[in-house]
């Protein structure tokens, strides 16, 4: 249980603070491509999917967040207490945040070490999640847009027979 601090102490407030970095895609690894192996053993150059950014092309870097623990050295300047049916609740104060009992700490090593316990929590929490296997989204797109190609070119083809009918229709008519 930490001490109960007054107005016009310093305390220390353990944080840890978010810092956006770019990184090499963990997929295409800078290159901006991905080489898909078919069945049949062709290969399919793709654009990475998962280093683009919106409508623009693969950039090669994702951007990910640094998790960097650090405290602060803040003074009191308003403190209140609540008496709850089990427990007491006391709020402090600075110029700019509230803080509660568990984010604060006499000494500047107590809230380091908190902000070093909290970073590590939110770590576990973030390494649990489920990431996207792009391996899935790389072959499916690839398979659709082989399918498009194949089916553009059967367009093309016909397209192109018909304007040439429209072509010979038309000459007919001029003579």
């Amino acid at each position: 249980m930490t001490k109960n601090f007054q107005v016009g102490d310093y305390i220390w407030v353990a944080k840890f603070s978010s810092t956006k970095v770019k990184v090499p895609c963990p997929i295409c690894f800078g290159n901006k491509v991905v080489t898909l192996i078919l069945g049949n053993d062709d290969t399919v150059m793709l654009p990475c999917e998962i280093c683009r950014e919106g409508m623009n092309d693969s950039t090669g870097y994702v951007t990910e967040y640094q998790r960097t623990p650090h405290c602060e050295k803040v003074k009191i300047t308003k403190k209140r207490t609540e008496e709850e049916s089990d427990k007491t609740v006391i709020e402090y104060f600075s110029d700019r945040f509230i803080y509660y009992e568990k984010d604060i700490f006499e000494t500047e090593q107590e809230a380091m070490e908190e902000a070093k316990r909290r970073q590590e929590i939110w770590k576990k929490e973030e390494d649990k999640r489920l990431k996207v296997k792009p391996d899935k989204n790389y072959s499916w797109n690839a398979g659709y847009h082989l399918r498009a190609a194949k089916q553009a070119e059967l367009d093309l083809e016909y397209h192109r027979s018909k304007a040439i009918l429209c072509k010979a229709k038309a000459r007919t008519q001029e003579t």
